[in-house]
């Protein structure tokens, strides 16, 4: 069997730009071979296969809500997707497999308005919020 040739990029909360592109490390799932290139290309990260907290030590958990008002809010953190769409699983549930061409952990956010969520997984680099930005 050939070996999988994925594209690796991770993109931060302030820049369209990836801070980091590389080849993925073989493993056997999307969450595993992430991990994997972390370790391999010393990217500093907080977490496991099954999901990601932190990579390069962008805030993360509390430091990441943003109140916009009693009954609208963002929640930031670690989105990823597999050649530009968003599994609805945990990345330790995708095998890696041929055709495959690219993954991307990317900032994002989850939204609330009016008391509802009505968002998640979009870009924060679009907005470039200015406690992530400064």
């Amino acid at each position: 069997m050939l070996p999988l040739l994925i594209a690796l990029e991770i993109l931060g909360p302030c820049s369209d730009r990836p801070l980091v592109s590389t080849d993925l490390v073989e493993g056997v799932t999307v969450g595993e071979a992430s991990v994997k290139t972390f370790w391999a290309r010393h990217i500093a990260f907080q977490g496991t296969d099954r999901g990601i907290n932190t990579i390069m030590n962008i805030p993360f958990k509390d430091q990441t809500l943003e109140v916009l008002s009693n009954t609208d809010m963002r929640a930031y953190g670690w989105c990823f997707d597999i050649d530009g769409e968003i599994p609805e699983v945990y990345p330790d549930e995708i095998p890696l497999h041929q055709g495959m061409k690219k993954i991307r952990w990317f900032h994002g956010y989850a939204e609330m308005k009016g008391g509802q969520w009505v968002s998640q997984c979009q870009v924060t680099a679009k907005l470039k919020p200015a406690f992530l930005c400064h």
